[in-house]
């Protein structure tokens, strides 16, 4: 069976509606619609995660009365024989990134807007990155708005929601193509300093502990590889420069390797894994 989300936003595109479709792809020439569940709407939905028999994703509502603060929402859907059970939602600090069932402990990526004050507009990127706005008061003074991102390593066990660790993120790194397995989060980054561009892949292991794992893993710079595919410890990428398929192994976060698997002789897109393949 097959599991995706159908959203859909609003006019204005401050709402989302959003459903979980689950499709018997046994035959794959006469896909078979099985069954829908409606998720709770919200002014965004984050990625799905698999764990197990559930499906879990996150969504965010406005704080009533304060226009620039919003909610997170964990929401899980178990499945049994291909049908949904109902929608548990529980506020958790940031949008979900993994979840580990057996220890009840997820990861969540939580924002946080700051500004603060500069003498000239440079000074806004080359201390915060480019992920920055920049304002121009009636005085000339200029006002450096940036974006803090952190991650939150959280129990959601039955009865409440605990914080168990936090890493607050560089500001200079810019995030993309986050893949989530049972076991990593890998996310790609890109960071400019100094007239170099550097980029990387950002992996965080197992969850089930009390503390946040995680490390890097930079790039060769004369490719650019983008992730396609994610499996268990493995993050699979493509590179059109030099068409190949690489396979990054974080079975080690301290050792991690990166080998070229392959040559192909085409843009890659649509990679599906199956075993070792």
């Amino acid at each position: 069976n097959l599991v995706f989300r159908h959203v859909e936003r609003s006019a204005d595109g401050t709402e989302e509606q959003a459903w979980l479709e689950t499709v018997d792809l046994s035959n794959p020439a006469t896909p078979v619609r099985l069954a829908a569940r409606e998720l709770p709407d919200g002014s965004g939905h984050s990625l799905l995660i698999k764990n197990g028999a559930q499906v879990l994703t996150s969504h965010w509502e406005p704080v009533p009365g304060q226009g620039n603060k919003v909610k997170f929402y964990l929401d899980r859907v178990s499945y049994s024989s291909g049908q949904p059970g109902p929608v548990s939602s529980k506020n958790v600090p940031g949008a979900l990134l993994a979840y580990d069932a057996a220890s009840t402990h997820a990861l969540t990526l939580d924002y946080k807007r700051i500004s603060v004050p500069v003498a000239i507009p440079d000074t806004c990127w080359e201390t915060y990155g480019w992920n920055t706005s920049l304002e121009q008061l009636n005085n000339g003074s200029y006002i450096c708005s940036y974006m803090e991102q952190t991650l939150k390593l959280v129990d959601v066990n039955a009865n409440n929601v605990t914080v168990l660790d936090t890493e607050t993120l560089d500001t200079d790194v810019i995030f993309y193509c986050t893949r989530s397995t049972e076991t990593r989060v890998f996310s790609q980054s890109y960071r400019y300093d100094a007239n170099t561009s550097t980029y990387s892949i950002f992996v965080i292991g197992d969850i089930g502990g009390n503390a946040i794992q995680s490390e890097w893993h930079d790039l060769p710079q004369q490719q650019y590889l983008w992730s396609v595919a994610a499996q268990d410890e493995r993050l699979v990428l493509a590179n059109s420069s030099q068409p190949g398929i690489h396979v990054l192994d974080a079975t080690d976060l301290t050792n991690m390797t990166l080998v070229k698997k392959g040559d192909v002789t085409n843009y890659v897109q649509s990679v599906t894994l199956d075993g070792d393949s």
